[in-house]
């Protein structure tokens, strides 16, 4: 193995917590409602969002493993999508603790607008689970399955209310 291997896999790593860090954010600034839904989820009940995250987990896991060990070609993108719907709801988790977490950074008396502190609560998540070994096997399996069931609860049918969604101009406001 050769420095440039290794600092391949660095560069790697980074760029995957980068993208991962920039995810997050973006999940909580666009689905803001389901956020708070899943924010409200992991304060008010945190070892029922880990249970049922560790049941989803398992289940869409084994099922992205078996299918995707098929040889047909349409087999393969549903297990890809089931991947992808773990990754997404772990992302929509991670934006409700990355929010929980902001709100926290205000709380200690900094004076930060509200997306300087989502932001930096963002890259602490992150950083958090870069952190060799606890990081690595602790902290980022365990939010992750908080994260996920913490989705599933913002996701029921049962808990959808329609919310109006308000235009905001593009460029100033719109003279009629």
């Amino acid at each position: 193995m050769t420095i440039g291997d290794i600092l391949a896999v660095i560069a790697a790593v980074l760029a995957t917590a980068g993208a991962w860090g920039a995810l997050v954010l973006m999940v909580g600034l666009l689905c803001p409602a389901r956020t708070e839904r899943a924010r409200a989820a992991i304060v008010e009940r945190p070892g029922r969002c880990f249970a049922q995250g560790l049941g989803v987990a398992v289940v869409l896991g084994v099922l992205g493993i078996i299918v995707g060990q098929s040889a047909a070609g349409p087999l393969k993108i549903i297990a890809g999508a089931l991947w992808g719907s773990l990754a997404l709801m772990a992302a929509l988790g991670g934006a409700a603790i990355a929010q929980i977490a902001g709100e926290r950074i205000g709380n200690v008396g900094s004076h930060m607008a509200p997306f300087a502190q989502r932001t930096r609560a963002v890259a602490l998540f992150v950083g958090a689970g870069l952190t060799p070994i606890v990081g690595w096997f602790v902290v980022t399996p365990v939010a992750a399955l908080i994260g996920i069931g913490a989705a599933v609860s913002a996701l029921k049918a049962q808990d959808r209310v329609s919310e109006p969604v308000a235009a905001t101009p593009v460029f100033g406001e719109i003279v009629r």
